[in-house]
């Protein structure tokens, strides 16, 4: 049972998880995660002919058996993540578990290190660490932060390498030259629980990642070539971003872009789009 310092958050139903403290070694051992992902399945085909639209009366009951899903919705929104890898990262390091610790002092249910990462995430108490929700917007925050590196990747290997580095740690990552064989056991676990989610749960696609834009176009000095990569992934993903998304590209693109923002294609392209 969760005990009353969570009261901000959901609490378990059917998953009745477990809140003894994770014996886990050093690496975080994972094998916990192997029970979540049986009841994923048995979820899973409760649920055969689930119609999964985002107002059906079954996924909403689906959204109701998971652990703290305000908590992760808000979360991922925030941060501009997908929910459910969100999701799956936290079946994987506490099984879903907000009392979690490991042997190396990771805590909480996104098994946040203490001290080093915690405070590098601006975490100066350890309590913080096991408020399940405050645990998941460190967490969130987190795995959009080692993602940025990758942004300019293809959607599949940018995701390999956020799972990478949120497993072994960015700075670790960057010295390797390859995915060590831990880590690649750590995405592939966590792809199996993003698999389940995906089927339980409707998510729209997250195309729309405003920093992939900002790193594409200063990954280069050239006025012309920035102008026309801007076009391009505004182009691509247009039809993806919100109202509030676009609102802050256009007041940042300035920035972003110096001289080629004054590009006449770009602009041609922002008045039909936007009516500016």
């Amino acid at each position: 049972m969760i005990n009353g310092r969570y009261k901000n958050c959901q609490k378990a139903d059917i998953f009745s998880i477990t809140r003894k403290k994770q014996k886990s070694s050093s690496n975080r051992k994972i094998n916990a995660g192997k029970a979540v992902a049986f009841w994923w399945m048995l979820l899973l085909f409760q649920f055969p002919t689930v119609s999964f639209t985002t107002e059906s009366t079954n996924n909403a009951s689906t959204k109701e058996k998971i652990p703290f899903y305000t908590c992760f919705n808000d979360a991922a929104e925030l941060h501009s993540i997908d929910r459910n890898w969100l999701i799956a990262v936290a079946i994987i390091e506490s099984s879903l578990d907000p009392s979690a610790i490991s042997t190396a002092n990771a805590m909480g249910i996104m098994q946040i290190k203490w001290p080093q990462t915690a405070k590098h995430l601006g975490i100066k108490d350890q309590k913080v660490l096991f408020d399940p929700c405050s645990s998941i917007e460190a967490g969130a925050r987190y795995l959009t932060e080692v993602r940025t590196p990758y942004l300019q990747l293809p959607k599949e290997e940018r995701n390999n390498m956020m799972l990478g580095a949120y497993r072994i740690g960015p700075n670790a990552l960057r010295r390797l030259n390859q995915l060590p064989p831990v880590a690649e056991e750590y995405i592939k676990k966590v792809r199996f629980e993003k698999d389940i989610l995906d089927q339980l749960i409707e998510i729209p696609a997250q195309n729309c990642i405003l920093n992939e834009l900002k790193t594409l176009s200063l990954k280069t000095h050239h006025p012309v070539e920035r102008g026309q990569r801007s076009i391009q992934w505004i182009t691509q993903n247009h039809e993806s971003c919100d109202q509030t998304s676009w609102k802050q590209l256009i007041n940042n693109l300035p920035i972003w872009l110096g001289t080629a923002h004054s590009s006449l294609k770009l602009q041609a392209l922002l008045s039909r789009l936007f009516g500016r």
